[in-house]
């Protein structure tokens, strides 16, 4: 039962996350608030069943739902839905989907594809504190991944500005201060569960006496947290300019990325948890 469930679920996240996407781009273009509240409502829906969905991937395969590259997208995009409806219940503003849900969508759809619940992991994937510190991290991606389209539309607003173009994409989009601010939001959240995650993963670390001090993600990783804590900073306390904030935004990211994509293509270090 369990595993028809989880099937279901599989084949209907994307159709739910595209139908909401596909609504965000018609409502971005046509103005129609009927669209809206469908995209809306879609997206909800998606993600409540995306929810399920993980829950019922834990139940299957007895461990926290979160050991490989597709397992953890998914949970990144299910995290990033339920951001983003923050974020759009907040600023009252839902154009900014029209950037956000394809994403989500996207990373629902590279996961599907690839996600495979009887692959053998390591013991650590059964842990509760793990699932503490992977659950925080994933959160904190989500946040980031926000962050960065946040920064694109913020560094396209500031474009038009310059050229003196002010097409639909200006007309639609919020205020360029309300867009930088939901930028430093995303990071300030972001940064936050990356540093329960740190804590969390230091003290399993110091319990199980792991030379996490060999692994090139927690270098890495802890690198990056230095990073966007000097750039909340530096935004809050200098007033970094919007276009500075922007840039570093997508580079701390790409540099977050580099770190992910390092532990699943190498054995090394204890991040690795296939086998």
């Amino acid at each position: 039962m369990m595993n028809i469930l989880f099937k279901m679920l599989q084949i209907s996240l994307p159709v739910l996350y595209g139908v909401s996407a596909l609504c965000y781009l018609c409502y971005f273009f046509r103005k129609n608030s009927s669209q809206r509240n469908i995209g809306t409502g879609m997206l909800v829906t998606a993600a409540v069943a995306h929810m399920v969905y993980t829950v019922v991937l834990g139940g299957t395969t007895g461990r926290h739902p979160m050991g490989t590259i597709y397992e953890f997208l998914s949970f990144v995009a299910m995290t990033m839905g339920f951001i983003y409806l923050f974020l759009e219940v907040w600023h009252r503003n839902a154009y900014i989907g029209t950037f956000a849900v394809p994403a989500i969508f996207l990373l629902q759809f590279c996961s599907t594809l690839g996600i495979e619940p009887t692959v053998t992991l390591k013991p650590l994937l059964h842990e509760t504190r793990f699932a503490l510190h992977a659950t925080t991290f994933a959160a904190a991606y989500a946040s980031f991944f926000l962050g960065v389209i946040f920064a694109l539309m913020v560094l396209l607003f500031e474009r038009s500005i310059r050229r003196h173009r002010f097409g639909i994409i200006f007309e639609q989009l919020p205020s360029l201060d309300v867009l930088a601010r939901m930028t430093a939001t995303t990071l300030v959240i972001g940064f936050v569960f990356m540093s329960i995650g740190l804590s969390l993963g230091a003290w399993s670390a110091w319990e199980t006496s792991a030379e996490v001090g060999v692994d090139v993600k927690v270098l890495l990783t802890l690198l990056v947290w230095l990073l966007y804590g000097a750039a909340i900073v530096t935004r809050f306390v200098f007033h970094w300019s919007d276009k500075s904030l922007a840039i570093f935004c997508m580079s701390g990211f790409l540099l977050l990325v580099t770190t992910t994509v390092y532990t699943h293509v190498s054995d090394a270090g204890w991040h690795h948890f296939v086998g």
